[in-house]
């Protein structure tokens, strides 16, 4: 789907806990990995970097929302922009093995724009920090998709 939407000049990258390996291609490689895991998002964060653009598009759990933010924060290029969707919804805790976390939602827009840091104990106030002074932008968009909220992330020119 990525291919078709960004085009044959693309160089993407998959990452994702069921095997799309079958799908690699010359502008397409894929690495099968949790996004809770710590060694697996370091693996990533280093795979293809810089990354121009980052979707996180996966469980919708906010432990791996904010964990894809703090392994791939670093690794977006500058003026690159990182998204995530479907912040609205929570997978049941059963679901996954990780600590539960303040909605992204929640803890990007008390920080930007009430500058007030909720707890995470994946994003610690230091890194929210930083990614409040490197980014150009930060958008909270109540409609990506339908009745949904996604998170948008321009970083600055360096």
């Amino acid at each position: 789907m990525w291919q078709d939407f960004f085009g044959n000049k693309a160089k993407i990258t998959g990452f994702d806990i069921s095997d799309f390996s079958s799908q690699q291609n010359e502008n397409f490689i894929f690495m099968m990995g949790d996004s809770g895991s710590d060694e697996d998002m370091l693996k990533l964060s280093t795979l293809n970097s810089p990354y121009d653009i980052v979707i996180d598009d996966a469980s919708h759990n906010s432990y791996h929302q904010q964990n894809a933010i703090k392994f791939l924060w670093d690794k977006i290029s500058p003026d690159g922009i990182l998204i995530i969707e479907d912040l609205h919804w929570q997978p049941p805790n059963s679901r996954f093995d990780v600590p539960k976390q303040v909605k992204t939602f929640d803890l990007f827009n008390r920080f930007f724009n009430k500058d007030n840091y909720i707890h995470s104990d994946v994003l610690s106030i230091d890194m929210m920090k930083k990614i409040r002074s490197e980014a150009k932008y930060m958008l909270l968009h109540k409609s990506c998709t339908s009745g949904g909220q996604c998170l948008i992330l321009k970083k600055s020119t360096m």
